[in-house]
C-alpha cells in the first residue's frame, strides 16, 4: 500500500487544476474561431452590386396649345426640373428643330448657356415660333414635331449628354384654316402589282387625323413562328396568345398621299398586323381639309416589293 504525502497531493492537484483551466481556454479558442470566421462571411459584410441608377427626369418639352389656326405664333415651352437631392448643372440644347416628318422645318440655334437648379427648382426656356421655315415662308398645315439635341447635365453623382444624335419629345398640329373632314369613308377597293394586291379598305377622319386602313395579300408569305424548342413550356390557354409577328420581308411599308392637285407628301410607314388571309395595314396621315374633293393614296413599297397600288377616293 502506497502512502502519499501532503506535498505530494498539492502537487497533483496542482497539475490538474492547470490542465483543466487549458482545456477551458483551449475549447473557447475552438468555439471562437468558427464564429469569427462565420461573421465574416455574412451578407452585410460581402459586397453587393448595386444597379446602375437610371438618370432623373430634368427634361420636357411642351407647346401652350396642341392645335393651331396657320399664322399663329406656337409657344413652345423646355422645362428643366431637378428631381436629385442636390443641387444640378444643366446646359441648354444645342438646338431646338422644328420637324414634319423628317424634314427640318426651322432650326433655332441656342447659345450654349449654363444654369445651376437646386433640389425641387424648375427654369423654363420659351422660343416662339411664327409658324415660317428658314426661308421665311408661312408652312402648311400638317403634324410638326419638335426634337431636341444634346442637353448636359452634371451632379456629384451624374455627368452626362442626353439625346445626342436629337430626339423628338413632341408633336402639335396646325390645321388648316376651313377646317377638317370629319368621318368615315368605307372602300373596297384593290390594286395589284408585282403579284401582291392591296386592298384600300377604310378612312377615318377626324378634327386630329387621317387614318388609312388596308388588307395586302402575299401569295406563300406566311407569319414569323415561334422557333422555341418543342415541349420545353405548356402554353396556358386561360392567357391569350401574343399576335403573330409579321415576317422580316414585308418591313417597312410606305406610301404617299395628294389632296386634290397639291403637292405630294409623305405617309410614312405603316403599322402592319396579321390577319387570317393577308397583312393589315394602317397609316396615320394628316387631317385632310373641309374642301378638298379627292384624295390620291399611293402605295410605293411593300418590304422587299417596290410597285404603285394607286388610289383615288372622291372625298
Amino acid at each position: 500500500m502506497f502512502v502519499y504525502s501532503d506535498s505530494f497531493r498539492k502537487m497533483v492537484m496542482s497539475a490538474l487544476l492547470y490542465t483543466l483551466i487549458f482545456a477551458l481556454v483551449f475549447a473557447g479558442c475552438v468555439q471562437e474561431t468558427p464564429q469569427s470566421s462565420s461573421k465574416t462571411l455574412t451578407s452585410k459584410e460581402t459586397p453587393v452590386p448595386h444597379p446602375v441608377p437610371t438618370p432623373p427626369n430634368v427634361l420636357s418639352v411642351t407647346t401652350d396649345k396642341e392645335s393651331y389656326l396657320p399664322g399663329e405664333n406656337v409657344e413652345i415651352r423646355i422645362n428643366f426640373l431637378n428631381r436629385l437631392r442636390e443641387p444640378v448643372k444643366i446646359y441648354y440644347p444645342d438646338e431646338v428643330k422644328i420637324k414634319m416628318h423628317s424634314t427640318v422645318i426651322r432650326n433655332f440655334p441656342i447659345a450654349k448657356e449654363e444654369i445651376i437648379l437646386n433640389p425641387g427648382e424648375e427654369q423654363t426656356h420659351m422660343i416662339i415660333w411664327d409658324q415660317r421655315d428658314d426661308r421665311g415662308n408661312q408652312v402648311t398645315p400638317g403634324r410638326y414635331d419638335v426634337e431636341i439635341s444634346r442637353v448636359h447635365f452634371e451632379s456629384s453623382e451624374w455627368n452626362m449628354t442626353i439625346y445626342p444624335n436629337g430626339a423628338v419629345l413632341w408633336r402639335f398640329l396646325i390645321q388648316p384654316l376651313q377646317g377638317v373632314k370629319e368621318g368615315t369613308i368605307e372602300l373596297n377597293e384593290s390594286r395589284t402589282a408585282n403579284g401582291i394586291t392591296v386592298a384600300l379598305q377604310q378612312i377615318e377622319m377626324t378634327s386630329s387625323e387621317a387614318r388609312i386602313y388596308a388588307v395586302a395579300y402575299i401569295s406563300g408569305l406566311k407569319p414569323t413562328e415561334d422557333t422555341s424548342a418543342p415541349g420545353t413550356s405548356v402554353p396556358d390557354t386561360s392567357i391569350p396568345a401574343p399576335p403573330s409577328t409579321p415576317p422580316d420581308e414585308i418591313w417597312p411599308c410606305r406610301a404617299v398621299y395628294r389632296i386634290d392637285s397639291g403637292a405630294e407628301r409623305d405617309a410614312g410607314t405603316a403599322g402592319i398586323r396579321v390577319m387570317e388571309e393577308g397583312y393589315g395595314l394602317l397609316w396615320v396621315i394628316d387631317p385632310i381639309p373641309s374642301d378638298a374633293e379627292e384624295l390620291t393614296f399611293t402605295v410605293i413599297k411593300i418590304g422587299k416589293w417596290d410597285g404603285l397600288w394607286e388610289f383615288r377616293v372622291k372625298l
